[in-house]
C-alpha cells in the first residue's frame, strides 16, 4: 500500500479546517499527522472522508486523520498534562502503526524522555511523526538541546531513523 502522508504544526487547526481541507483534495493525502491542535474534548472537527482519532489539549494536542477507505484499528491515545499521541494500526499485507505526537517545550527532560521511550518502544513497523520540541542535528536543526539528545539516543537505541 503506498500512502501520501502529510505533517503540520497547525498551531490552531480549527480556523484553518478548509484550508487543510482543499490542501488534502488538491495533493490527494491519506493519513494526517496534526500537532498542537488546540481543540477542546467536546469541540467538533470533522473533515469528509476521512476518520479522525485525536488527543485533546487546549495549547497542544494531536491528531491523526485517516482516509475512511484505508483498513484501520485504533491502538490507543496517551493524554498528559505535557504531551499527547493517538496511535493507529493500519491493516495492510504487514500491518504497521502509525503515530502523531505532541510534546509540549514545557515537559522536563525527565517527562520527555518518559514520554519518548512509551511511544517508540512499540513493536513492528512504526512511522511517528509530530512535534516533539527537542532539538538535534540529526533532524536538521543547527543546535542540540538536551531532549533532542535523548530522543536522539532514545531513536537509536529502537531502531527509529529520522526522515
Amino acid at each position: 500500500m503506498c500512502l501520501k502522508a502529510f505533517i503540520w504544526n497547525s498551531h490552531s487547526i480549527k480556523p484553518k479546517l478548509s484550508e487543510l481541507s482543499l490542501f488534502t483534495e488538491t495533493n490527494n493525502i491519506d493519513l494526517i499527522f496534526l500537532s498542537e491542535t488546540w481543540l477542546k474534548a467536546l469541540e467538533i472537527f470533522y473533515l469528509p472522508l476521512f476518520d479522525c482519532y485525536r488527543a485533546d489539549r487546549m495549547y497542544g494536542g494531536t491528531a491523526l486523520l485517516i482516509r475512511k477507505a484505508i483498513p484501520h484499528k485504533l491502538n490507543g491515545k496517551i493524554s498528559l498534562p505535557f504531551a499527547e499521541a493517538v496511535s493507529v494500526t493500519i491493516q495492510d499485507s504487514i500491518p504497521f502503526t502509525v503515530t502523531s505526537i505532541y510534546c509540549s517545550p514545557a515537559a522536563s527532560n525527565v517527562q520527555a524522555e518518559s514520554f519518548f521511550k512509551s511511544i517508540l518502544a512499540a513493536h513492528g513497523p512504526h512511522i511517528v511523526a509530530g512535534d516533539f520540541n527537542a532539538k538535534h542535528s540529526n533532524w536538521n536543526n543547527s543546535q542540540n538541546c538536551s531532549k533532542g539528545i535523548k530522543l536522539a539516543k532514545l531513536c537509536s537505541d529502537f531502531g527509529f531513523s529520522a526522515h
